[in-house]
Parts: C-alpha cells; structure tokens; sequence
C-alpha cells in the first residue's frame, strides 16, 4: 500500500514492480523494489517525522540532553 502512495506518476508504481516481480517468481526483482520501499520510508522518517517528533518532545520537556 506504501508503494502506491508513494508514487503519482503515469509510471509503474512500486507495488506493481514488487506484484510484477511475485507472479513472475523474479527474487531479484521483488528484493529491489523492497529494498526500495524500505529506502523510501527510512528517509521519509528521516526527513520528516524525526524532526516533528523531536520539537514535540522538547516542547513538552522530554528530549533527553544527555
């Protein structure tokens, strides 16, 4: 379901690719378009969520400083 999210243009999406790569028994393609839904996400946390979350926590006095 992230795969489809992630992706609004006319090309294939990611789910399709990893759908693609399951029915035609491709480990190598399944792996890549995993391994770029994992990537997707890590920098997506990266990028977005980790600094919201550590404002939150310092605006509410629970960001370790040690």
């Amino acid at each position: 379901m992230t795969a489809e999210l992630i992706t609004s243009v006319p090309l294939p999406g990611v789910g399709r690719i990893l759908d693609e790569g399951r029915r035609h028994d491709d480990l190598a393609l399944v792996l890549a378009a995993v391994a770029v839904v994992l990537t997707i996400g890590v920098a997506v946390e990266w990028l977005l969520f980790a600094p919201v979350e550590r404002r939150v926590l310092a605006a509410r006095g629970l960001l370790n400083s040690a």
